[in-house]
C-alpha cells in the first residue's frame, strides 16, 4: 500500500459511492424528478425520497469533483505535461467509450422495451435508429427523454466527461503558465474561503437557474453532459480541490470549524427533511433563497465531512483498502446493477421502504463484488 495515501479521503470516497447507489436504488421508489430507468409496478411511493435527492444534491457530486480536483496538481507535477494526459485519456476515456458504445445502450433498450408506448423493436434496430439516430427520428417514436437517446449515452459517466475536460483544461493552463507562480504553495483564510465561495457560487446558481431548472440534463458545446443547475456548485468544489491541493486546505481545515460546519451542514439537512420542526420564517426564507441555502448546506456537509474523516476516520483494513481500490469501478459498473435488482424484485410485494433498504443493500455489495472481480486483470487494473 502506498504509505502516501490519504485514508481518510479514500473512505470518504466508499461513503459517497454508497450514497451514489443509494440515490439511484431510490430512483425507483421515490419522486424521480422526472424520469428513471426502472419503474415499479407498485404505486407506493416513497415521497420523503425526494428530499433526500436535495440533500444529496447539494454536496455529493460537487464532493467528489473536489477530492478529484484536489490530485491534479501532484500528479501532474510527478507525471509531467504528457504522461499526465495519456494517464488521463486512459483512466477517464476509455470508460466513456465503454459506456457510450457497450454499457449504456442495453440499459436504454430495458426501459424503451418494457416502459414505453413505442413499438418493440429488435435491438440493433433500436440501437441503429433510436439510440443513434441513424435515417431520422420516425414518425411512430414518443420519446420519454429525448431523441436521439446518444444525447444522453454517457449515462452516470457525465461525471467522468466533466472530470476529463477539467482535467485537460488544468493541463493545458499549467503548461501556459509555466512561468509564473500558478503551481506555488500559498496560505489561505479558510474563513474568507469560505465567505468567497458562498457568495460566489450562490450568485451563479441564481443566474443560472434562471434559465435551467433542476434535473435537466444538458449538452453543452454540443458535447459536455451536465445537470446545468448545478453546474456553478460543481464548478466551485472543482476549483476548491485544485485550491486546497495547493494550500494543504484539508489537512490545516480547523478541526472545531470543519465540525461546526457540519453541524450547521445536517441542520439544515434536517430542515430539508423535517421542515415542521422549523419555524415558518426560516422555511419561507429557506424557499425564497434555496439557491443561498443549498450551497450553504453543500459547502458545511462537504467540509464537515472533510474534517470527520480526517480527525476519526484516517485509517484502513483490508476490507478498506479492497474497496477503496474498486471504488472507481463501483461508480462505473453500478447502474446495470442497481437496476437489475430493482427489477428483480418488482414482483415481490413487501413494504417500499424495506424494498429500499433490501435492494439498496444488496446493490452495494453486488456492485464492489463486481468491481472487485471486474479488476482481477492487471489491463483493467491500469484503466480502473
Amino acid at each position: 500500500m502506498n504509505k502516501n495515501r490519504l485514508l481518510y479521503l479514500d473512505n470518504l470516497k466508499i461513503f459517497l459511492i454508497f450514497l451514489v447507489i443509494l440515490h439511484h436504488v431510490g430512483q425507483g421508489y421515490g419522486p424521480t424528478g422526472g424520469w428513471w430507468f426502472y419503474m415499479s409496478s407498485q404505486p407506493e411511493k416513497l415521497e420523503w425520497m425526494g428530499r433526500f435527492f436535495c440533500v444529496n444534491a447539494s454536496f455529493f457530486m460537487g464532493l467528489f469533483f473536489m477530492i478529484s480536483a484536489y490530485f491534479f496538481a501532484p500528479s501532474f507535477e510527478r507525471k509531467g505535461f504528457k504522461k499526465y494526459t495519456f494517464d488521463k485519456l486512459i483512466r477517464y476515456g476509455i470508460p466513456l467509450v465503454f459506456a457510450y458504445w457497450i454499457l449504456m445502450p442495453p440499459i436504454f433498450y430495458f426501459n424503451y422495451e418494457l416502459y414505453t408506448d413505442n413499438p418493440s423493436l429488435p435491438f440493433f434496430k433500436f440501437f441503429r435508429q433510436i439510440y443513434l439516430g441513424i435515417g431520422g427520428q420516425p414518425d411512430w417514436f414518443k420519446p420519454t427523454l429525448t431523441w436521439p437517446l446518444r444525447d444522453l449515452g454517457f449515462g452516470h459517466l457525465w461525471f467522468v466527461e466533466n472530470l476529463l475536460v477539467y482535467a485537460l483544461l488544468y493541463a493545458v493552463t499549467r503548461v501556459i503558465l509555466r512561468k509564473t507562480s500558478f503551481a506555488n504553495k500559498f496560505n489561505l483564510n479558510v474563513y474568507l474561503f469560505t465567505l468567497a465561495y458562498i457568495v460566489i457560487v450562490s450568485f451563479a446558481t441564481v443566474i443560472v437557474r434562471d434559465y435551467h431548472k433542476v434535473g435537466d440534463i444538458k449538452n453543452v458545446f454540443g458535447f459536455l453532459m451536465i445537470e446545468v443547475a448545478h453546474w456553478p456548485i460543481y464548478l466551485g468544489f472543482l476549483i476548491s480541490g485544485i485550491i486546497a491541493s495547493q494550500t494543504n486546505l484539508f489537512k490545516k481545515f480547523p478541526s472545531v470549524y470543519g465540525k461546526s460546519l457540519l453541524i450547521i451542514g445536517l441542520l439544515l439537512a434536517t430542515k430539508i427533511y423535517f421542515p415542521s420542526l422549523y419555524p415558518d420564517a426560516i422555511n419561507s426564507w429557506a424557499g425564497k433563497y434555496f439557491e443561498i441555502f443549498e450551497t450553504i448546506m453543500g459547502f458545511s456537509l462537504s467540509f464537515g465531512l472533510i474534517v470527520i474523516f480526517r480527525d476519526y476516520l484516517n485509517v484502513t483494513n483490508k476490507l478498506l483498502t479492497n474497496m477503496a481500490e474498486n471504488s472507481y469501478a463501483a461508480y462505473i459498473f453500478h447502474y446495470p446493477i442497481v437496476i437489475a435488482l430493482q427489477f428483480s424484485f418488482d414482483k415481490i410485494l413487501i413494504n417500499v421502504l424495506n424494498k429500499f433498504i433490501i435492494v439498496g443493500f444488496l446493490s452495494i455489495i453486488a456492485t464492489f463484488a463486481f468491481a472487485n472481480l471486474i479488476r482481477k486483470p492487471k489491463i483493467i487494473r491500469r484503466i480502473l
